[in-house]
């Protein structure tokens, strides 16, 4: 891939982290860059939502909201660099997305049956999100 379009590609991609975690009320996007570092080709810094993430808690109804708008926000990165890119689902460059809302989703869901669905609704409901909100991304 050209260094132009692979720059294309990782705006695309982390422009759909943000543009999803401002629409789902995910903790708000602080900085947004397509600058490399390490292994990265971009990131996008969130307000911290790690600390109120405790596994040991009793999952209420207001935390489950908060995990699903993280977990649909991590979808929205390869979901969007697809639809921008025109290319299929790639998650090759995105493992720790896909590690972190699969971490998520499992702590959500509890077995890996429902989790299977829950990939199937979410990742629609996401892809459905980045289509409407193109002109944002």
């Amino acid at each position: 891939m050209k260094a132009t379009a692979q720059l294309r590609a990782t705006a695309y991609h982390e422009a759909g982290h943000a543009v999803v975690a401002l629409w789902r009320e995910a903790p708000m996007p602080r900085r947004v860059t397509i600058v490399g570092k390490g292994d990265t080709l971009g990131s996008v810094t969130h307000a911290s939502w790690g600390v109120r993430f405790r596994p040991d808690l009793e999952l209420t109804l207001s935390r489950a909201r908060r995990l699903q708008a993280c977990t649909d926000a991590l979808l929205a990165g390869v979901i969007a660099q697809s639809h921008g890119t025109g290319r299929r689902l790639d998650w090759a460059g995105a493992s720790s997305d896909l590690h972190e809302a699969t971490r998520l989703a499992g702590y959500l869901n509890g077995s890996s049956r429902q989790l299977s669905s829950t990939w199937h609704g979410g990742s629609k409901c996401v892809r459905d999100a980045v289509e409407a909100r193109w002109s944002e991304v």
